[in-house]
């Protein structure tokens, strides 16, 4: 059993912004692999068949009314969400949803989750503050509700942090998603693309927070410095907060599979490949699921007790009346 945790498919017109000559060679020269036949085809159906060869029982797509210039077109945020419904209902148990949403759009956004994710087909909510229509840092105050609703909710967090999904490294420190974690440590989140270039710190945060798991995708390959660093974490004593992602189509499927397989050892493969996924997502565990490693966290720090600048720009469990003001 695998979960793919980085995978958007070629599913309709709202999954384009990932296809042009200029992506195909760039992620090429960056990975080192050919450019998958199905984006090439953009065929929903040899994707499917890509999977399988991978040995890919499930991929966790992302929806975005975020990225207004690269996705979003005006009158239609709503079309890639959408366009996951539908996915998920044509290939049913293939695909697990997250909904992505824009910070920028306050109170109407909390609602959205509450339909598409607590009444709804979708399991985790997408966080993506850098490409917010409104760039912003991830503990801008705009964005803390939405935490604090996710952290209220047990709903899991899967957010943008490294590579290009930020414009500007002052909008994505290190010391930021430190800082969110103290103030929802019972906010389950997954970073994608592994923090880098913050490789060793994040692992680092991980370490110190339970809540924190790391999907490195493709920043694992060789072409990233710093990739050693989540080969030895993940061999070693991060074993259980590590999860793979294909970050197809940017990667072909098959052979950064196997890339992970090649570097994990076998008693660390089926966490990073599976079990860990179903953690992040709080989705059922089986019976005889490896069992997780003593880890010792230390206790929260209270607000009292904090000198935790957030604590002064938001107040927790106010996330439906803060737009009232």
């Amino acid at each position: 059993m695998v979960i793919d945790f980085r995978l958007r498919p070629p599913y309709d017109e709202t999954f384009k912004y990932l296809t042009s000559p200029t992506l195909e060679k760039a992620y090429t020269y960056i990975t080192g692999f050919d450019t998958p036949k199905s984006l090439i085809n953009f065929s929903m159906e040899e994707c499917i068949r890509e999977m399988d060869e991978a040995g890919i029982t499930q991929g966790v797509v992302t929806g975005r009314r975020t990225c207004t210039t690269m996705v979003v077109k005006e009158g239609a945020e709503q079309a890639n969400n959408d366009a996951i419904i539908q996915m998920m209902k044509e290939y049913p148990g293939r695909f697990i949803g997250a909904y992505g949403f824009d910070p920028t759009e306050g109170k109407r956004a909390i609602d959205w989750m509450d339909e598409y994710i607590l009444n709804g087909p979708f399991t985790a909510a997408l966080v993506e503050p850098g490409m917010a229509s409104q760039p912003m840092s991830l503990e801008d105050e705009r964005v803390l509700p939405f935490y604090d609703y996710c952290e209220s909710n047990n709903i899991p967090v899967l957010l943008a942090f490294g590579e290009l999904n930020y414009r500007a490294i002052r909008h994505m420190t290190i010391e930021a998603l430190d800082n969110v974690l103290e103030m929802f440590p019972k906010m389950k989140t997954t970073v994608f693309h592994g923090g880098w270039p913050y490789t060793n710190e994040i692992c680092w945060v991980a370490f110190n927070h339970d809540n924190l798991y790391i999907s490195p995708d493709y920043t694992m390959l060789p072409t990233f410095g710093g990739h050693q660093d989540f080969i030895n974490y993940a061999n070693s004593f991060l074993q259980d907060k590590f999860i793979f992602g294909s970050a197809y189509p940017f990667c072909a499927m098959k052979p950064i599979k196997e890339y992970y397989d090649s570097v994990l050892k076998p008693e660390v493969r089926d966490k990073v490949m599976y079990y860990n996924a179903l953690h992040a997502l709080n989705l059922p565990i089986p019976e005889d699921a490896p069992e997780i490693i003593p880890h010792y966290v230390g206790a929260p720090i209270p607000e009292e007790g904090s000198d935790l600048d957030l604590w002064k720009k938001y107040k927790k469990g106010t996330y439906r009346t803060m737009w009232d003001k």
